[in-house]
């Protein structure tokens, strides 16, 4: 580090907006603490401090406040030339602007620290590494004091990792005409989020590791442009987007825009073709890999934070949805890294939907890998989708990876693992030949184009207002509804980007899971209505047609017996049964090769996989508020219509055996 015989100058903006006010007094006391915490020892450092208060603020625009604020922060500064007080406007980048400005023309600092909106106070980790004060660090971390090019971050302590106060040096300044950020596009609320994402494609944007910034003891949110999160959930209830749709008022975005980047798009393109010029250099590939997690198992979690791509900036996002589980591990390894590895955690569950919300809100890369917490991912997966971003990343928003399911004998990468968790060779093979999991690894098949893939294993591109949306708590149509939504779409197909998912339950067999996505993903009937087809009833429906019958017989004592009901329905059932074990048995394209009596008790136990599913999607459009009988989605939306043809056919001709069967029942009986 070069020293100079001038203390070296840092000016802390404070913005301060007027609905962060409880009183006079509160907003006194924030100050102070967080003044005392950036305070230098004045030989070798030296700080000024820039207040910034809203025009019109009922609680700060007086003098007598801005008097008491100059006193809160004048024990931090050396001298009260060093204070200042700003009265900007709150809209767009005005408040932060005006604080920079005065700033740099001014008081002449090195370095410009902006506070988040929170205001809250700098501290030192017990796991801090020399040096012992936090300007020590920031130059450190900037290497050569004289070009301090970049942004160095202090991360929030409630969600390690996450940037919380952004520190730039005179080069920022002169590159943006005394700003922080474009005059225009960029909220300042978002200021600080703007210039690290920013830096962030030119390799420049890190955290200073050992130093972090409380999110206030009232309450406010942590930093800038990061949504707390004790944020109610987007929706009071799961079904309330479907239920919207049935009334005709689905909107593209949730109430709130979750994943909102918060400045246009000009702004960005500006900002970006300034610091390229600055450092000739073109930006660099930006990913976020995001895991919504609830088991919280360290083998997993450890596994996917140490994922990297060669040639880009990875960052893994991770937000903890059980308020009960210890995350003390993660909570360290993110404060250890230098913006490598962010943590949030919930208050309360909220479910997979909200979980993969926040972590939404704590990136700020062009593209974010979605990976489940319990996948083993190859560890060049994110080379492999890198390759296909800059190969094909023009032409879609969103590419599927491999997930894999292995079977009994499974020997590929990670089979050691995998050896670790107990194996259902029967339920197992029954998941693949019964394709209630043939999206999975529906990379591999042939198709190029897709319409969406699972969240275990994907990869799309952040854009402004897209979220995921509650159809079930647990999960369940959600990762189609986001997919449908991408603005560039349809998904290619990155079959190299190879995850391995071990099974569910320790390999046990749990219908439940399947039942959650069948009632999940009814709900996409109606809101995706256009690609939702008529047909014939299936074994299901049929039974639920003979249960009217019965029933409206009794009522007018038409001649229609308990006995025949019986028949009628059971007969449906073995129809059905026989009709899709011989299927399953006899079917050639699936990648599960079981024969023999394994094969047979395979196929039994697909058909009632699939009977499952069949009473999820009974069931789900019901509890959302909506008519679905026989009505189906198209699972490939248009992309495959040979897929569709075929589905119709084998449809009809299931029909046809239920309604021969039905004959012969009503004439036997």
């Amino acid at each position: 580090m070069i020293m100079h015989e001038q203390p070296v100058r840092f000016a802390l903006l404070m913005p301060l907006p007027s609905e962060r006010h409880a009183s006079l007094a509160a907003v006194e006391e924030k100050v102070r603490r967080a003044a005392a915490s950036y305070a230098c020892d004045g030989k070798r450092f030296e700080l000024c401090v820039v207040l910034g208060i809203q025009k019109g603020d009922a609680v700060l625009d007086t003098e007598r406040a801005k008097r008491r604020l100059v006193e809160a922060v004048r024990p931090a500064v050396s001298s009260e030339s060093c204070v200042a007080v700003i009265v900007a406007p709150q809209t767009g980048s005005a408040m932060c602007n005006a604080l920079s400005s005065h700033a740099w023309k001014q008081l002449k600092p090195r370095f410009v620290v902006l506070m988040d909106t929170g205001c809250g106070a700098l501290s030192r980790s017990d796991r801090a590494p020399p040096p012992s004060s936090w300007p020590e660090a920031v130059v450190d971390c900037f290497g050569v004091e004289e070009s301090a090019f970049g942004c160095v971050a202090f991360s929030s302590s409630r969600n390690p990792g996450c940037p919380a106060a952004v520190v730039v040096g005179e080069q920022h300044g002169k590159l943006f005409e005394a700003g922080l950020v474009p005059a225009d596009g960029v909220p300042s609320a978002d200021a600080g989020r703007f210039v690290f994402a920013l830096y962030r494609r030119f390799a420049a944007s890190r955290l200073c590791v050992g130093w972090c910034v409380d999110g206030g003891s009232d309450g406010a949110p942590p930093a800038a442009g990061i949504v707390s999160d004790e944020d109610p959930p987007l929706k009071a209830k799961d079904e309330q987007r479907v239920i919207e749709a049935v009334n005709g008022v689905v909107s593209t975005q949730l109430e709130r825009g979750v994943a909102q980047l918060g400045w246009d798009d000009e702004s960005w393109a500006g900002a970006l073709r300034k610091v390229a010029g600055e450092c000739g250099a073109s930006p660099k590939l930006t990913m976020d890999v995001c895991v919504p997690s609830y088991r919280v198992e360290r083998e997993f979690l450890e596994r996917i934070a140490g994922l990297a791509a060669e040639g880009a900036d990875v960052r893994v996002v991770i937000t903890v949805d059980d308020p009960a589980a210890d995350v003390g591990w993660l909570r360290a390894a993110a404060l250890g890294k230098a913006g490598g590895l962010r943590v949030r955690q919930h208050v309360k569950n909220q479910g997979a939907s909200q979980a993969r919300n926040t972590c939404l809100r704590a990136c700020d890369a062009d593209w974010i890998v979605w990976l489940d917490d319990d996948v083993i991912p190859h560890p060049r997966i994110l080379d492999a989708y890198a390759s296909a971003i800059k190969e094909d990343g023009h032409r879609t928003d969103g590419f599927v990876g491999t997930t894999i399911l292995p079977l009994v004998g499974y020997n590929g990468f990670a089979k050691d693992l995998v050896a670790r968790h107990a194996s259902n060779a029967v339920f197992h093979h029954a998941v693949h030949l019964s394709d209630v999991a043939s999206f999975w690894n529906v990379a591999q098949k042939g198709h190029a184009r897709l319409p969406w893939g699972v969240t275990a294993n994907i990869c799309t591109r952040r854009t402004a207002g897209a979220a995921f949306e509650n159809f079930i708590k647990t999960g369940g149509g959600e990762d189609i509804d986001y997919c449908l939504r991408l603005k560039t779409w349809p998904m290619l197909a990155a079959p190299d980007a190879l995850a391995v998912h071990p099974w569910w339950s320790d390999g046990n067999r749990c219908y439940n899971r399947f039942l959650k996505w069948a009632l999940g993903d009814s709900g996409l009937i109606s809101v995706h209505s256009k690609y939702t087809y008529i047909t014939f009833p299936n074994w299901l429906e049929l039974c639920i047609l003979y249960s009217v019958a019965f029933v409206a017989s009794q009522m007018l004592n038409f001649p229609f017996s308990a006995k025949r009901w019986i028949v009628l329905c059971a007969s449906t059932m073995a129809i059905d049964a026989v009709l899709e074990v011989t299927r399953f048995a006899m079917r050639s394209d699936t990648a599960s090769a079981c024969t023999g009596a394994l094969r047979l008790a395979a196929s039994m136990e697909a058909w009632v996989l699939k009977a499952v599913f069949d009473v999820g999607h009974f069931w789900g459009p019901i509890r959302f508020g909506f008519f679905g009988f026989c009505h189906r989605f198209e699972w490939f939306c248009g992309l495959c219509p040979a897929v569709v043809r075929q589905e119709r056919r084998r449809q009809f001709a299931h029909f046809v055996c239920h309604a021969a069967g039905a004959a012969l029942c009503l004439r036997w009986l």
